[in-house]
């Protein structure tokens, strides 16, 4: 592939040098060039990961014990759609329901890429595998556990809602687990007391009545996923410190208009 591109760029050396005509540029060599590649692996989540004790604490996530395959975003969404009372992780729960999106998995390979969450969403609906149409939204984490956005989040909500979250450990071994309360689990990221209020999940800012949050709607809706973050007070001011990045200049003229009043002999006293 190196060496195929390489000769790519070298090959159109004499094309480049005949689009600069009239330009006043000449290119007279090309002395070197590197060229980086990077596998490209789209982000993905397979099997079980045990859930943080941080996130764990909020009591919001349903953890399914998928230890022997890789189906955490379907085991997931099951436990979504059909929820238990008791021993929620346990995979035996839902297994009765594990063929039902069969039709729509077609094409689509486990552990599944957070790309084709949409994919299989839009086939639910298609082919209408289940009364109501499904809708799945996908968020992960960062080193601290706070959470944010990952996939597209849906504006229209359909009947069947479900929220996942990718969780990645230090491995950076990724799982899907469901979120079953949404707002237990980012609550401390908006307020200090915690107290039930109205959250937009494609943003997670939240607001005390359905008014405001109504308002709030027809703004973020313009808007890509994303959550705002706030700079700490110890770093909430901006300023220029790589100076060592900085170009020189030929010259610096100070000047201060001050030094261009003329000194008076005498002192007009009537003024």
């Amino acid at each position: 592939m190196y060496n195929n591109i390489a000769n790519y760029i070298i090959g159109r050396h004499e094309n480049i040098s005949n689009n600069l005509e009239g330009t006043q540029w000449v290119l007279t060599s090309i002395d070197s060039f590197r060229i980086n590649i990077n596998r490209y692996d789209p982000l993905r989540a397979g099997s079980f990961i045990e859930l943080p004790k941080t996130l764990a604490s909020k009591k919001a996530i349903v953890n399914v014990k998928n230890e022997n395959d890789n189906k955490c975003y379907l085991w997931s969404i099951l436990a979504g759609l059909f929820p238990v009372d008791k021993d929620a992780q346990r995979i035996t729960k839902y297994k009765q329901y594990e063929h039902i999106f069969d039709e729509a998995l077609k094409g689509i390979e486990f552990p599944m890429k957070v790309r084709n969450n949409n994919k299989l969403v839009d086939k639910v609906i298609k082919l209408n595998l289940i009364e109501g149409g499904l809708s799945v939204n996908i968020y992960h984490h960062n080193n601290k556990y706070k959470i944010y956005p990952l996939s597209d989040i849906t504006k229209n909500e359909k009947k069947n809602h479900i929220d996942l979250l990718c969780l990645k450990n230090i491995k950076g071994n990724s799982h899907y687990c469901l979120i079953k309360d949404l707002w237990k689990l980012v609550a401390r990221q908006g307020t200090k007391n915690c107290k039930k209020r109205y959250l937009r999940k494609m943003c997670l800012n939240s607001f005390p009545c359905e008014k405001v949050l109504s308002d709030h709607k027809n703004y973020c809706g313009l808007n890509k996923p994303s959550k705002v973050v706030l700079p700490d007070k110890s770093d909430n001011i901006v300023e220029f410190k790589n100076y060592n990045h900085s170009m020189k200049v030929p010259f610096a003229i100070y000047a201060d208009f001050e030094s261009l009043i003329r000194k008076l002999n005498k002192i007009n006293k009537k003024t």
